[in-house]
């Protein structure tokens, strides 16, 4: 079994601004029986995202979290590549 990453078509033009902000949740993967979407963050952005719930007195949750030094698209794309080969993603 293979798989598909699929990014915005126009994830180059912004990317800058991707790896700057630390997050990007407009990760798709399909196994070939349907997409799953990925949210990418940096451990610094995790942080203050975790800590801003708490702040509001909420729990904090997003399903399907990758931390990662860097958002960027070469990272994502090596990411879940290793990800997958090491059989640590698969489709439902």
């Amino acid at each position: 079994m293979t798989f598909t990453l699929f990014l915005p078509v126009d994830f180059d033009d912004y990317a800058w601004e991707v790896e700057l902000k630390g997050c990007f949740d407009n990760v798709f993967v399909d196994f070939g029986n349907g997409k799953y979407q990925l949210s990418f963050y940096d451990p610094v952005r995790l942080n203050q995202e975790i800590q801003d719930s708490f702040d509001l007195g909420m729990t904090f949750f997003t399903e399907h979290i990758v931390v990662v030094k860097r958002v960027n698209r070469a990272v994502i794309e090596e990411t879940v590549k290793g990800l997958y080969e090491a059989r640590r993603l698969r489709g439902g």
